[in-house]
């Protein structure tokens, strides 16, 4: 077992701030930072790798620990972007308020602004959600975190949020 460094114990309190108090990890360095697992594991398939050198975070599914940092390291190596959701620093903030809704659809007015630089450009958008078809327009992320958040509390709920905010 690898034993807790120092660096180990500062990364896994940087996550703690970003994804809230009462966490704890086993984590596994690497070449480029940490894969850091929640525990206990079951509770989601969920990795997180922060970055030693830049201090950002990715999120990665589905993958196991090794996978992981071999993925993050190639990207970094190859100059692309890793398979992993960046989650810090935020790129977006978008907020969200129903226009109407009825128990199969819902209408929302958009506001999705970026946090920082970003070759995309701010949006103000309608959004249309339809629950018999799983379809949303238009297309594009902030439109489909919108869609995965407020179609998750509409099954949760059983009601459209009346306003919401997320980042990303």
């Amino acid at each position: 077992m690898i034993q807790p460094t120092d660096d180990t114990v500062r990364a896994e309190h940087h996550l703690t701030e970003i994804l809230g108090p009462g966490l704890t990890f086993r984590s596994v360095p690497f070449e480029r930072g940490w894969v850091c697992t929640p525990l206990p594991e079951e509770a989601a398939a969920v990795r997180f790798v922060v970055d030693s050198g830049s201090g950002e975070v990715y999120e990665y599914t589905a993958l196991g620990e090794y996978e992981v940092a071999a993925d993050y390291s190639a990207a970094g190596e190859g100059g692309r972007e890793p398979r992993g959701v960046r989650i810090h620093p935020v790129r977006w903030r978008v907020e969200y308020e129903l226009g109407n809704g009825d128990d199969r659809s819902a209408r929302y007015l958009v506001a999705a602004r970026s946090t920082g630089r970003s070759p995309e450009p701010d949006e103000d958008f309608e959004l249309t959600l339809d629950l018999d078809t799983n379809r949303y327009q238009p297309a594009g992320t902030a439109a489909w975190q919108v869609w995965v958040r407020v179609v998750q509390q509409h099954r949760a709920e059983g009601a459209w949020p009346a306003r919401g905010v997320l980042e990303f």
